[in-house]
């Protein structure tokens, strides 16, 4: 029986790799099909994508997982009907395509787990549309009575003349065309396992160089020895004390040849093992390569999905996406990069109304492109053709975050202005909803692109806004210098470090009460490192200053040290879940010697380098607890009334509830309260109306207020920003966690 199970299991791993591949190439070339391409690439891309379902059917078969196969099935019978040019290409059929790809990627991917298969009514649902609009639903007959070729729908406009057939190739990330070559599966845990155990081996390179470097410094030693044993004094020493001092200088001369030969060989075994560990690696490091196309299978969707929520039209490009990087860098960058183009399509892409009126076409173009920069470096940009970013907003939404002070100068740099966007807390939106207004997005994207070692820098301009991210094509082991600060050492990624220079005394300066010093005629500001690490300062010298002059994130300050001592290539080790979030340190080195060496995290220095001279203004701090703040929950549903409070009362507010707007209404205007959190659909006085009646009242006008309703259209939305409401949940989505991140935000 075991047997039977373990081998169960093998298969169901082997058809959950097989299958995604499917899914991939299906829902690549649907998203391909929905850019309405010209009819020969349509055909051969419906030829693939069919196929890729009847594979996929058959696999669901050896695997007994019936609905994919009846899906899939389905899905045949559509994309035979295609071929045939007897489906008509309407907003009604992609969604359902995409549902029903969606519904098998949900079942693949929680094969054999328990708990985690798709309700069978969605699939019998999905199968029932599918068979309607491939055997004479309304669409195909309408389109069968014209007997033509169906008409491009209005929404998904063709690609431009000029965009080549390539091109449009490479959007889907070249799934549509898989390499035949013979490959091998292994899983992903044992190539991690194999690459720790390689990488675990630089600090034995570096051991072998350490020891070379001291069998010279022994050299070195001998022949001083020999120098003082030949000295002058010698002649006038006595004839018993020469002779022994002839012995000597025969040990030390033999011990000098020993030693130039355990020098020779000392230096062959490190050129040696550095060449065989460094090759190690190398060839290890590859096996974790993948393409950049890898990561972008969600996208295109996210796009789609986003801009229909609201009412825009947008498409995405990729460019370069053959570029490979390590699979772990990849994982990690997804959120980041979706985040990224989701805030694209959400705050940068116009109205199709608005960019018709700005002379542009009515659907915006979002391009993620990726390639090498130098070295180790991957350039990554997210690149919009929107309206851009107006700093006047972002700068009033710093102000009321209390980021920045409201007696700041009223036109700042527009560098500095947009880098405003990466703090926590910030958002522009005027509502909060499921897609945006939390303020965290841009603040996590920064945390995790430094994370891993990168940075990110944003531009922006009428013409739209672009998002630079410079990051490693690997991880774990790079090339650091090592200095020492205050009685200790620390390494320096070589990738953050723009130069280092000792600086002159009459170098240093002092601008705006901060520290300077003058490079090559330009003016830096000026930190000792020792200092902002919260370390004794060493007695000052009257010689030159070792100067680190740093870059992150478009941010350069020149860190003094004292001294440098070194470059090598280092492994990173993790500083364990205990010590995760210790302030300007990223992990820890090992040295050649054995001796273990903190690794400064660079941005997260700038950033402590800046606050030493400019303490950030604070919230009040004399804000009651949430226990303390009394909530008005408004909903005539007795089951969301009694849930909406005991989550509230659960996170420690205080509620009172009303079953409709008016009784709402009474309690607001005879008892005070801090934040309401009401449903839009009520008996005599819905949620619009009473959100409406809040802002017009002058003792109510600054009162909080969410919105926690069934309705989901952009139309309802817009409702609720024109009535005032400060955030907008929907219940298909209600998550308990994001509601109370909410009122913790509105009423902090």
């Amino acid at each position: 029986m075991n047997r039977e199970k373990e081998f169960r299991k093998r298969l169901l791993a082997t058809f959950k790799a097989e299958a995604m591949e499917h899914v991939v190439t299906m829902s690549a070339g649907l998203t391909e099909l929905e850019r309405m391409p010209p009819i020969e690439v349509q055909m051969d891309i419906v030829e693939t994508v069919f196929r890729e379902a009847h594979s996929l059917k058959g696999a669901s078969r050896a695997v007994n997982i019936t609905d994919v196969e009846a899906l899939c099935q389905s899905l045949e019978s559509v994309f035979a009907q295609w071929k045939l040019r007897r489906v008509n290409q309407s907003r009604e059929l992609f969604d359902t395509l995409h549902l029903a790809i969606d519904a098998v990627r949900a079942v693949v991917v929680s094969a054999g787990e328990s708990g985690h298969e798709v309700p069978s009514s969605r699939f019998m649902g999905l199968v029932a549309e599918l068979e309607r609009l491939s055997s004479g639903g309304p669409a195909v007959a309408a389109f069968e009575a014209k007997n033509e070729p169906p008409a491009l729908a209005a929404p998904f406009a063709q690609p431009s003349s000029s965009q080549p057939e390539g091109d449009m190739k490479r959007q889907t990330g070249g799934a549509l065309h898989k390499d035949a070559s013979e490959t091998v599966r292994v899983s992903a845990e044992r190539l991690g396992s194999l690459l720790s155990e390689a990488e675990e081996m630089l600090p034995l390179k570096s051991e072998a160089a350490f020891q070379a470097l001291r069998t010279a410094e022994l050299i070195s030693e001998i022949e001083a020895l020999r120098s003082e044993l030949g000295g002058p004094s010698r002649a006038l020493a006595s004839a018993g004390v020469q002779e022994m001092l002839d012995r000597l200088d025969r040990r030390a001369a033999a011990l000098e040849a020993a030693a130039r030969g355990l020098s020779r060989s000392t230096r062959a075994h490190s050129r040696s093992l550095g060449r065989m560990i460094d090759g190690l690696l190398e060839d290890t490091k590859k096996t974790m390569l993948l393409p950049f196309s890898n990561l972008l299978e969600a996208f295109p969707m996210a796009v789609r999905d986003i801009a229909r929520k609201k009412g825009k039209e947008a498409e995405i490009v990729f460019e370069g996406d053959t570029l490979e990087l390590d699979r772990r860098i990849l994982e990690e960058l997804k959120d980041p990069l979706l985040h990224l183009v989701r805030n694209c399509v959400d705050h940068g892409i116009e109205r199709p109304s608005e960019r018709e009126g700005a002379g542009k076409p009515r659907k915006g173009r979002i391009t993620l492109s990726v390639a090498h920069a130098d070295g180790n470096t991957a350039e990554i940009r997210v690149v919009d053709d929107g309206g851009g970013i107006d700093t006047q907003r972002v700068r009033a939404a710093a102000v009321k975050s209390g980021i920045i002070k409201a007696s700041a100068p009223d036109e700042p740099g527009t560098q500095d202005a947009l880098s405003l966007i990466f703090h926590s807390g910030l958002s522009t939106s005027p509502i909060i909803t499921d897609i945006s207004g939390r303020g965290l997005g841009l603040a996590i994207v920064r945390e995790k692109v430094e994370r891993l070692g990168g940075s990110i820098h944003v531009e922006s301009s009428k013409a739209g806004t672009s998002f630079r991210m410079l990051i490693p094509l690997t991880i774990a082991t790079f090339r650091g210098v090592l200095v020492s600060s205050g009685g200790q050492s620390f390494i320096v990624p070589t990738s953050s470090i723009e130069r280092t220079f000792r600086a002159r005394r009459e170098q240093f300066g002092m601008s705006e009460n901060r520290e300077t010093v003058t490079i090559d005629g330009e003016v830096f500001s000026f930190a000792a490192l020792s200092r902002v690490l919260g370390l004794p300062d060493r007695a000052a010298t009257e010689g030159p200053v070792a100067v680190l002059l740093l870059a992150a994130s478009g941010t350069r300050i020149a860190f003094g040290v004292d001294a440098v001592t070194g470059e090598e290539d280092v492994l990173v080790k993790g500083l364990g879940p205990q010590l995760k979030k210790v302030r300007n340190i990223s992990g820890a080195a090992i040295l050649g010697t054995g001796r273990p060496v903190p690794i400064i995290n660079v941005p997260d220095l700038m950033r402590s380098a800046v606050k030493a001279v400019q303490s950030p203004v604070k919230k009040d701090s004399g804000r009651v607890e949430a226990q303390k703040r009394p909530v008005l929950v408004a909903e005539d549903s007795i089951t969301s009334r009694m849930l909406l409070k005991n989550i509230l009362e659960t996170a420690g507010y205080v509620v009172k509830t009303a079953v409709d707007g008016v009784d709402a209404w009474t309690l607001m205007k005879t008892e005070k309260f801090d934040l309401l959190v009401s449903d839009v659909e009520m008996p005599r006085m819905d949620g619009f109306e009473l959100t409406k009646r809040v802002r017009a009242d002058k003792e109510l006008s600054m009162l909080p207020v969410v919105l926690v309703t069934a309705l989901e259209t952009r139309e309802d939305r817009e409702r609720g920003i024109e009535a005032g409401a400060n955030a907008y949940v929907v219940k298909s989505s209600f998550n308990q966690n994001n509601l109370l991140e909410i009122v913790k935000r509105l009423v902090a």
